[in-house]
């Protein structure tokens, strides 16, 4: 027979709820001290520092104030060390149950410890939630990010997790993660967990400054072996080299040799405003060392650029914004050249791109132009134009239609939102376009037709609509996404 005394008895000895307080506890009714609550901001994701400044006292008691559940209508979660997230909507007691933990080690490639690593922990990949802090989903923490900062020795413990898979990430100013348990940083581990060996090499790259003129546009070839770390992915590039049209005074590349005995050095390419093409050898170099900055002095005697000032217009004469494009052909025969080493800096087809009303700075020649937008690029009337050194040149296009300026807004992008968009023109013409957006309104220049909206947020219903164009501008707002059940 189930013998209910114990639980009588602890019931009976629990504090009672006191009017405008939030009583915390533990599995075993026991009070807990220093219990947070965190809100749910707009997107379901928690705030990163509490609603409220104190946490619960000894007594296990949270004073709330009055404006707090209103303040929250999407609810809030209770947090506290050691303890799993336990959602909470304004009820007089919340019981937090026990989470458990993952621990290990964050090493080298010779096998010495890394300190100061930084180690999230989430039960969705990284890539679906780009975005670091805990987000509240469907069970709670189905999508919490979960953090912890490795020790002098390297150790590193994460507590307060639900048991299941994680995907792990591992971060460090000067290291990039290379294996997680000995295999691939995509695996997913159980927890608990606390043997987990995380693998970081020294993060090798160059930064080159230019102290008295700015780049244009540039043109490398990827060391061999060579991968880039970005922000949240990881890929390896190739060998073709690729012209980025990147203005500004600075270019840094860095990232993790594929193999240790890779070949460090290579030429960068660039187009500078005062000297002119350039060909710059440079050396993958660990991202603490002195050498680590290039700084490039211009030439004493300036390279003769042009530049050429894009204007397009419709039939009425209105002036429609957009990106442009101003090439000089193919550089696929260049490709051998350049892999050998052996390419002049002159020799590459250096174009450029810009809006319509900004100055494009250009070597002196004969470019093809063209309209970066998909709805508009196939309208353009003139197509070429010709930089004379030293002189702006004006470019006039014109648009055969009458276009409409679009803007589309959503009342919740969240951390991104992807925004498609098919067009039937009013010439039969059927085209796509696609961005990936996160500012919550966007705008487009678009020639008549029949349009289709698709917006879409990760977890959350797509929206759909549809609107004409026919030269009258148009405000659209597409709601707001719903979250999927």
């Amino acid at each position: 027979m189930l013998d209910t005394s114990t639980e009588v008895v602890r019931e009976s000895v629990l504090p009672p709820a006191r009017p405008g307080s939030l009583l915390v506890l533990a599995p075993d009714g026991s009070p807990v001290e220093g219990a947070h609550v965190h809100g749910v901001i707009g997107d379901r994701r928690f705030s990163a520092a509490p609603s409220i400044e104190t946490g619960s006292n000894a007594d296990g008691f949270l004073e709330i104030p009055d404006s707090l559940v209103t303040r929250l209508p999407d609810g809030a979660f209770v947090f506290h060390a050691g303890f799993a997230p336990t959602e909470w909507h304004g009820e007089d007691r919340v019981v937090l149950q026990r989470g458990v933990t993952a621990a290990g080690v964050v090493i080298d490639l010779a096998g010495q410890p890394v300190a100061g690593a930084t180690i999230q922990m989430s039960r969705q990949h990284f890539m679906s939630r780009p975005r670091i802090g805990l987000t509240a989903g469907s069970p709670p923490t189905a999508d919490a990010i979960f953090a912890g900062t490795s020790d002098p020795d390297g150790h590193f413990e994460i507590g307060g997790l639900v048991p299941a898979s994680y995907c792990v990430k591992v971060r460090h100013p000067a290291m990039m993660a290379t294996a997680i348990n000995g295999g691939s940083l995509a695996a997913t581990v159980p927890v608990p967990n606390r043997s987990l060996v995380l693998t970081m090499a020294p993060l090798l790259g160059c930064r080159i400054e230019f102290d008295d003129e700015q780049m244009l546009s540039c043109s490398f070839l990827y060391p061999n072996g060579f991968r880039f770390g970005g922000e949240e992915i990881e890929h390896v590039l190739g060998r073709d080299p690729m012209l980025m049209h990147l203005p500004g005074k600075a270019f840094e590349l860095c990232g993790v040799p594929k193999m240790p005995d890779h070949d460090r050095s290579f030429f960068f390419y660039a187009l500078l405003s005062r000297s002119g093409p350039v060909r710059i050898p440079l050396r993958l170099r660990p991202v603490s060392t002195s050498d680590y900055v290039v700084r490039h002095t211009a030439e004493p005697i300036a390279f003769p650029l042009g530049s050429v000032k894009p204007q397009i217009t419709d039939p009425t004469g209105r002036g429609v914004g957009c990106s442009l494009t101003f090439g000089r052909g193919s550089t696929a025969h260049l490709r051998n050249e350049m892999a050998a080493g052996e390419l002049s800096p002159s020799a590459i087809d250096w174009g450029g791109r810009g809006r319509t009303g900004e100055v494009v700075r250009l070597v002196a020649g004969s470019y093809e132009v063209s309209i970066e937008d998909e709805f508009l690029r196939h309208g353009l009337t003139a197509r070429s134009v010709s930089v004379q050194a030293g002189r702006e040149t004006s470019f006039q296009g014109r648009l055969p239609w009458t276009v409409s300026r679009v803007r589309l807004q959503v009342e919740n992008p969240g951390t991104s939102w992807r925004l498609q968009i098919r067009g039937r023109l009013a010439d039969d013409q059927t085209r796509r376009l696609t961005e990936r957006l996160r500012d919550p309104t966007v705008e487009f220049w678009m020639p008549p037709g029949e349009y289709e909206v698709r917006a879409v947020r990760p977890e959350h219903l797509p929206i759909e609509s549809r609107f004409t164009c026919n030269g009258r501008d148009l405000d659209r707002s597409l709601g707001a996404f719903e979250a999927r059940d």
